[in-house]
């Protein structure tokens, strides 16, 4: 709550969209890594060490 105001201050509205649209595509990313993972665990693919 101490900063609030300056928080308040620098997050515009387009700064705002901007967070949204890449928080959204870091959990689309983090759902797909999900989703893979659980289809090697059940032997369906299999994931290389992508190294």
């Amino acid at each position: 709550f101490l900063v609030s105001h300056r928080l308040d201050s620098w997050l515009t509205h387009e700064r705002i969209l901007i967070m949204e649209k890449l928080l959204g595509i870091l959990l689309a990313a983090l759902a797909v890594q999900l989703i893979l993972n659980g289809l090697a665990e059940l032997g369906i693919i299999t994931l290389s060490g992508g190294h």
